[in-house]
């Protein structure tokens, strides 16, 4: 296979050079971990790894000094050391905890439908065993249920409350029942 220069490879996700002059040149300008030596002329393919190359390659990322927080003291306080090393990078915090939440909530919100065990709601149905009384009682308790789990949901909870002052209703204090004049009144 041969691919453009520096273009990686689609199908083998390698980056490949046609010359060794070329790679050795492109070497010093573009730091490849691992790069695949192409000789056209044979039709082989040669795997470099030089000592050079993996001494970039493991060379660490600087840090932009502008993610990272520092603490600063505001006064100077005796007996302290003046430290000013960085205490966090809130931006790779940001990162991971938004992260950990797409783990852990995004499943929870797909599934939140879902309910792990099936509920058979023919009761007593297709069940010779059962008496027609017992039948009739057990329908009338899980009707019974239905209608008390739904009544003790927090949004079914519609009845007007009452406004109070003072542990005293509204409607009893005094200075709340007089009726105000309008102002037109007073004019004629």
């Amino acid at each position: 296979r041969y691919c453009s220069l520096p273009v990686e490879c689609r199908i083998c996700k390698l980056t490949l050079i046609s010359a060794p002059q070329l790679a050795r040149s492109l070497h010093n300008l573009l730091p490849l971990p691992v790069f695949e030596e192409v000789d056209t002329t044979e039709g082989m393919v040669k795997r470099t790894n030089n000592k050079e190359v993996k001494k970039s390659a493991d060379q660490p990322t600087k840090l932009n000094p502008f993610e990272l927080k520092y603490n600063r003291a505001k006064h100077k306080i005796l007996g302290t050391k003046a430290v000013s090393a960085p205490c966090g990078a809130p931006g790779l915090s940001k990162k991971k905890a938004f992260e950990n939440r797409a783990r852990t909530l995004a499943v929870e919100w797909k599934e939140r439908g879902k309910r792990n065990k099936i509920i058979d709601q023919r009761i007593g149905e297709g069940n010779g065993m059962v008496s027609n009384d017992e039948y009739i009682s057990k329908r009338f308790t899980a009707e019974r249920l239905k209608f008390f789990k739904a009544a003790n949901s927090e949004l079914a909870n519609d009845g007007e409350e009452k406004l109070t002052h003072r542990g005293r209703e509204l409607t009893e204090v005094g200075k709340y029942d007089r009726t105000i004049l309008s102002d037109e009144d007073d004019d004629e």
